[in-house]
């Protein structure tokens, strides 16, 4: 509260047309608190599904299997959370070329976000998952069961959220959310109960964060129908390249990765620092080479060559 104060304040002497004035129609309101309102069931069904998942590991497997789940989502958070920040710069791009109803820079802003987003997370997490077992031994002494099984999942849901923020970014744009929270709502809720049948009837614990990636990604084909619905989204350049493309540079990484691990073992803190910078550099080569179209790249060497430059 003392902060939204000192915001309003800061915000009325600083900016002139920021004032106080009476509101007289009301219907502001009406519309202000029906967005809120979709926003915080959404909200309520991401939270109820993702505790949900701790508490039925936690009766089904103890808590030992519930640290491993724990230890999971720091590293999968930490990761994420680094994406959103950068994500964040392009929220008020979208958000204005959708009130210009400027389409075409839309299509091409969400394609661009959504690539390298997934290619920053990508680069972020491949060495990760590579030395994962070695990092969480230094990390922890005593690794619980399933936590590098948990940390490769978590990471695999949060690689489709990536590719995914930039369209409900433009959904919550246009202020049309109400079917795109209810379906989102539902399907997430899901989770509890399909997780707790599976579990009940013995599957593997990891069962759980496969439902959670299964139902992100039909939340995702609806998030891709919806956004073709509301302002004409181009679905098929975003498949053909956006998400083809990224499975491509996936594929490339995950061959070179597994001739690395292969003839390169991960016994030393030397090897794994060697590991890492060797895999950062090859993955950024082959999603600058594969990843990116030929304009991109263009934009790319220019961009460094003013760095280079200024420097």
């Amino acid at each position: 509260l003392l902060c939204s104060i000192i915001y309003g304040i800061f915000c009325h002497y600083r900016y002139s047309y920021c004032k106080l004035i009476k509101v007289e129609d009301f219907s502001f309101f009406r519309n202000l608190f029906s967005f809120s309102g979709w926003s915080m069931l959404g909200g309520f069904a991401n939270i109820s599904a993702q505790q949900s998942g701790n508490i039925l590991i936690n009766v089904f497997n103890g808590v030992i299997a519930n640290a491993g789940f724990g230890i999971a989502s720091q590293i999968s958070h930490a990761v994420s959370s680094f994406v959103n920040n950068f994500q964040t710069a392009f929220n008020p791009r979208i958000v204005k070329y959708y009130a210009q109803n400027d389409i075409l820079s839309l299509n091409k802003l969400l394609l661009k976000t959504s690539s390298i987003s997934f290619y920053v997370i990508w680069i972020i997490s491949l060495p990760l998952l590579y030395n994962i077992d070695y990092i969480l031994k230094i990390w922890l002494g005593s690794v619980p069961v399933y936590a590098s099984e948990f940390s490769f999942l978590m990471l695999i849901y949060y690689f489709i959220d990536s590719t995914q923020a930039p369209l409900f970014m433009s959904i919550y744009a246009s202020g049309n959310i109400r079917w795109y929270q209810i379906c989102l709502s539902v399907l997430t809720m899901l989770n509890i109960p399909i997780s707790l049948c599976l579990l009940y009837f013995d599957f593997n614990l990891i069962s759980v964060l496969v439902v959670r990636i299964i139902i992100n990604i039909v939340i995702s084909f609806i998030r891709v129908f919806l956004c073709k619905k509301i302002f004409n989204f181009c679905v098929k350049r975003y498949c053909f390249n956006g998400l083809f493309r990224n499975l491509y540079v996936v594929s490339v990484s995950m061959f070179i990765m597994i001739i690395l691990r292969k003839y390169f073992l991960c016994n030393t803190f030397v090897d794994v620092i060697t590991n890492c910078i060797a895999l950062i550099f090859i993955v950024s080569v082959t999603v600058f080479l594969i990843g990116f179209d030929k304009d991109t790249r263009c934009e790319l060497m220019e961009a460094m060559k003013k760095v280079v430059l200024k420097s």
